[in-house]
């Protein structure tokens, strides 16, 4: 610029150190040399602040654009998966029913049949409990330990009160038993009661 001045750290134009004389031309182009920096600075500056308020602008446009997606997407991931699991569920509860059914199959399969169809009508006759008067049919093949198992409550000359007329019905197999009381007739079969079984089970997990 001139032999007078030099660009101290501050960027600013100042006196040579040394410099006895500076010419009024000298000094006005000091004084405006500074006043340019000034401005330089305030310009670039405010161009910054400007940048900053462009990028930040587009970065929040494009941040909620992008988070707005990125919940759709993420709302549809999370659905499948949620459908997944469902699915994958519903499938273990169908399993879980035949484990246990399987389960209760292998249980009554190793008692004695005699012993289980006697076990079966005893609980059959505990729902018509109350019952002044029973029918009860049973098949052929089970009418005589039946008849053992209930003589005590068996209708008959020698038990003045019992309530229970047992009939061998041959139109019903192993195992089945119906019991026709005043409120309507029960089905105390095993066949049933594994019915029954399965579907409470199925209900149950339905209510899960």
């Amino acid at each position: 610029m001139s032999e007078y001045f030099q660009l101290k750290d501050t960027k600013m134009w100042n006196v040579r150190p040394g410099s006895k004389v500076i010419k009024a031309a000298e000094y006005s182009l000091l004084s405006n040399a500074n006043d340019l920096v000034d401005k330089v600075k305030e310009a670039a500056a405010e161009a910054g602040e400007q940048a900053k308020a462009v990028y930040k602008k587009r970065y929040d446009e494009g941040y909620e654009v992008g988070l707005d997606e990125g919940k759709s997407v993420y709302t549809e991931k999370l659905m499948d998966m949620v459908m997944g699991q469902v699915d994958s569920i519903e499938g273990l509860e169908r399993q879980l029913v035949g484990v246990v059914m399987d389960a209760v199959n292998k249980i009554i399969g190793s008692f004695d049949q005699n012993e289980l169809v006697t076990r079966v009508v005893h609980q059959g006759l505990n729902a018509v409990r109350g019952s002044k008067s029973i029918l009860m049919r049973v098949s052929s093949q089970d009418e005589r330990i039946l008849r053992e198992s209930l003589q005590n409550y068996l209708v008959g000359r020698d038990n003045p009160t019992g309530y229970i007329n047992m009939v061998a019905d041959p139109n019903l197999k192993v195992g089945d038993c119906l019991l026709e009381t005043e409120q309507g007739v029960v089905e105390a079969s095993l066949n049933s009661q594994l019915k029954i079984l399965q579907r409470s089970l199925e209900n149950h997990i339905k209510r899960k």
